[in-house]
């Protein structure tokens, strides 16, 4: 397996050479973009000094050994989005609530539980108060002119938020990676359709898509073409036009009715055929082109546990460096196996798992009893892929191994 991801990367990274460029998107549209450039904080985050809790601000120069001290209240409340009017003299304090500006002068705020007050003057009831507390500084989550997010970076909702914050209601993404997906059988029916004897409905379409969505790619979706060599020279034709990957599911082992292999190699190139993996033995990969640029197309198999595996295992770190998600990758845990399990040495197996935290914190994967490569229900049961490596026949309960969460599965 580590020679075809070898193979894969290394024509990503040809293919990958030249600039993909950038689009300008609403903030609102931002969700699981990547962004094209790093982004300096035109503000500072926070813009001003505030309270960070209901409470009275003073002085930390008026705070006396023991908070003995009594300070006069000044009348009023310093709200939330109103600017202090008033300046607050020395020795004397005023009562703020959570997120409004400090009045100039003032650092530390006393909450409201910790203190009590009496004929006018603020007396600390629970102590000690420390200089500074309780108040958030101008810039001490962001300065302004610093990095706040790094190029390159998948945005999530703390990013978005980070974003508002900084008052960019644009944003400057990278596009997409345009993804062609095709299924091919003569077997399969579409859900809703009645089923006829010996067929099955095309659940791989569906669940690719879902898989390929929720890693940021724009899925062109070109249907299922049947196991006719020349539908799928012509569905082959569709997907490059304008897309930057395609995905195939099925028809790219070497059985009589298999003719993705073929036409790999009539429409560009075959460069990888059969992968030392369970499941997913029948995984193609090549290129293909038509009167446009060199696209690359991954030929999964069939059979829908061995289909997704793949896509997660082999076609995933490739789709994330065709969008530059370099946060994207095969993110791994590093668990030990609930029982031993042995396995035939030669090839790397990925079965599916459950992960259990044991008291010490580290993860403990159950391998799932049915481990068929057509078993959906079993993988929809899993929330990971243990990697036993191919030089292994017989892992123990004591041995560390990689564990990948399954991509989609919540």
């Amino acid at each position: 397996m580590a020679e075809a991801l070898v193979i894969i990367s290394a024509t990503l990274r040809d293919l990958c050479a030249q600039d993909p460029g950038h689009e300008r998107v609403p903030l609102s549209a931002a969700q699981g973009r990547v962004l094209a450039a790093e982004l300096r904080a035109p503000l500072a985050l926070p813009p001003h000094d505030n309270a960070a809790m209901d409470g009275y601000a003073l002085r930390s120069t008026d705070l006396a050994p023991g908070d003995s001290t009594a300070w006069p209240v000044m009348a009023g409340t310093v709200l939330a989005g109103v600017s202090p009017s008033r300046a607050v003299p020395p020795g004397h304090c005023v009562r703020i609530m959570t997120g409004a500006a400090m009045p100039d002068g003032l650092d530390t705020v006393v909450p409201l539980e910790s203190c009590d007050l009496i004929d006018g003057y603020l007396h600390v009831t629970r102590g000690p108060v420390m200089p500074g507390a309780n108040c958030r500084r101008r810039g001490e989550d962001v300065a302004q002119g610093a990095v706040a997010l790094p190029a390159g970076r998948r945005l999530r909702a703390a990013d978005l938020g980070v974003l508002a914050s900084l008052s960019c209601a644009h944003v400057e993404v990278l596009p997409r990676p345009r993804v062609a997906l095709l299924s091919t059988g003569d077997e399969l029916r579409q859900p809703g359709q009645p089923l006829d004897a010996g067929c099955i409905y095309d659940s791989n379409r569906f669940a690719l898509r879902a898989v390929l969505e929720g890693c940021g790619a724009d899925v062109v979706d070109l249907g299922c073409v049947g196991d006719d060599a020349q539908a799928l020279w012509q569905g082959l034709a569709d997907g490059v036009m304008g897309a930057d990957a395609i995905v195939a599911s099925a028809s790219a082992s070497h059985g009589d009715a298999d003719h993705l292999a073929a036409a790999v190699s009539g429409m560009g190139g075959l460069l990888l055929q059969g992968v030392r993996m369970r499941p997913g033995k029948p995984f193609c990969f090549g290129t293909v082109h038509g009167n446009g640029p060199v696209v690359p197309i991954f030929g999964l198999p069939g059979n829908p546990v061995a289909a997704l595996v793949c896509l997660q295992v082999l076609a995933g770190p490739a789709l994330a460096a065709l969008a530059s998600d370099r946060f994207w990758s095969r993110r791994s845990l590093r668990v030990r196996l609930a029982e031993p399990v042995s396995k035939r040495s030669g090839r790397t197996e990925f079965p599916r798992a459950r992960l259990l935290q044991a008291a010490d914190g580290t993860y403990v994967a159950k391998l799932l009893a049915e481990q068929g490569s057509a078993s959906l229900r079993s993988l929809a049961e899993a929330d990971a892929l243990v990697c036993l490596p191919e030089s292994t026949s017989l892992i123990d309960t004591r041995q560390w191994v990689d564990a990948y969460p399954i991509l989609g599965a919540g």
